[in-house]
């Protein structure tokens, strides 16, 4: 009996310790903060540095970054700290880890008892008793767990690129709100200018040097500028609440805007060198790449249950009225009288399929992405350089030239005025 026992102590024991798969205590947040890193290492290194101070005081290093002048760089720290999507993200990959700790585990045993009454009277209750164990789930606890393994990687590479993102996107915002900022500030000059020529209209007019339609006209000017200050204002104000709620923040905001912003770069890399790099270290593309790869294992999984029954291996036992004892193997085996799982494989089959067909779109979808924004930068890049190097000081000499005749009552102060609100715009 002590030999039976410590034999199945023995025989159980690989099948105990093939159920004790676990997950990382973080949920998988340090493996997607490797991944990021072989992509991305400056925002790796800033979400290791939230992740350490959202262990410790998050809400006052917020405080800490929002008392300096924004810059990108601190808004996406910010964000790091805050951002609700983040946290979703870590929820969607602590599923993904659930999942996979499910998929690595066997099932488990079933301990069965009955108990059956005789009719003759005076006759003991017969016991029985048993317990049984999946011998298929053990069998494809392996490819189980590769497959589970796969999907598992894929979220990793999704939350990562989710990371990268909740960054662009604060980067973004960032980008958008100092424009807009400036260009406040630029309407305003305007709007100053165009009123100041607006007052002095109105005193050559009551002094009788200036006919009612002049007047009219440099009125109706002042009133076009200040509309246009006043949308400038709104349009910055909704570009800082926008940054503001990408940074995972709620109003009131409290942050002063760094508005400079980077100049344009001069040499860009060549487009056929960017799309090679897109494929390589896009972290969307990475994660499409690990779901086909998971989905091929579960159509390989799907073709072998189609074949494999179910199959369960046990003990079962007896206790007689008469007191003795029967033990003894069972096996039960599943008869596919109706079906071998065809609904299964064909669904793996189709979502491997939809799998492929959406992997092929994106890598579309990057090439032209690809291709549209190198059109927009070079369109920018050409516009930039002919207002800095001809417009701009094309427009600088008419006002000096302006100034020159207005010195020599040549010309009128409103002349004057226009064309340094011309030099604005």
């Amino acid at each position: 009996m002590s030999f039976t026992f410590h034999r199945g102590v023995l025989l159980g024991l690989p099948i105990f310790l093939a159920a004790c798969a676990s997950v990382p205590a973080d949920g998988g947040a340090s493996r997607t903060g490797t991944l990021l890193a072989s992509r991305d290492p400056a925002l790796a290194a800033q979400l290791g540095t939230s992740q350490a101070q959202t262990d410790a005081e998050p809400d006052g290093q917020v405080q800490r970054l929002l008392a300096e002048p924004l810059t990108a760089d601190r808004a996406v720290a910010v964000a790091l700290l805050k951002s609700p999507a983040l946290h979703i993200e870590y929820a969607r990959l602590g599923l993904a880890q659930a999942d996979w700790l499910e998929a690595s585990r066997l099932s488990n045993p079933v301990l069965s008892f009955a108990v059956l009454g005789s009719s003759t009277p005076g006759t003991r209750n017969k016991l029985d008793y048993g317990i049984t164990q999946s011998f298929t789930d053990l069998l494809l606890l392996k490819s189980r767990s590769h497959v589970a393994a796969s999907q598992r990687e894929q979220a990793e590479a999704t939350a990562a690129a989710a990371i990268q993102a909740i960054a662009t996107a604060v980067r973004q915002r960032h980008v958008e709100a100092a424009a807009a900022s400036q260009m406040a500030q630029l309407r305003a000059l305007i709007a100053e200018a165009a009123d100041a020529s607006a007052t002095l209209a109105q005193r050559y007019h009551q002094a009788g040097n200036l006919d009612a339609l002049a007047l009219a006209r440099e009125q109706a000017n002042a009133e076009q500028a200040r509309l246009e200050s006043e949308q400038a204002t709104t349009d910055a104000a909704r570009a800082r609440l926008a940054l503001h709620a990408a940074m995972g923040l709620t109003p009131p905001i409290g942050w002063r805007l760094d508005p400079n912003l980077p100049a344009p770069v001069e040499n860009e890399t060549p487009e056929a060198d960017l799309l090679m790099l897109a494929q390589q270290q896009r972290l969307d593309r990475a994660a499409s790449q690990r779901t086909l790869a998971a989905l091929d294992g579960v159509v390989k999984l799907a073709h072998t249950l189609r074949w494999l029954p179910f199959v369960s291996v046990g003990v079962s036992g007896e206790r007689e009225p008469d007191d003795s004892r029967l033990l003894g193997p069972t096996v039960a085996i599943e008869i596919p009288l109706f079906g071998q799982s065809e609904a299964g494989l064909r669904r793996a089959e189709s979502r491997r399929a939809l799998a492929a067909a959406e992997a092929t779109a994106l890598d579309v979808d990057i090439a032209r992405d690809l291709a549209e924004a190198r059109e927009r930068m070079e369109a920018a890049r050409l516009a930039l350089a002919r207002i800095q190097t001809r417009l701009l000081p094309a427009r600088e000499a008419v006002v000096a030239r302006a100034l020159e005749h207005q010195n020599y009552m040549l010309l009128s102060q409103f002349e004057l005025l226009a064309a340094k609100q011309q030099e604005y715009d």
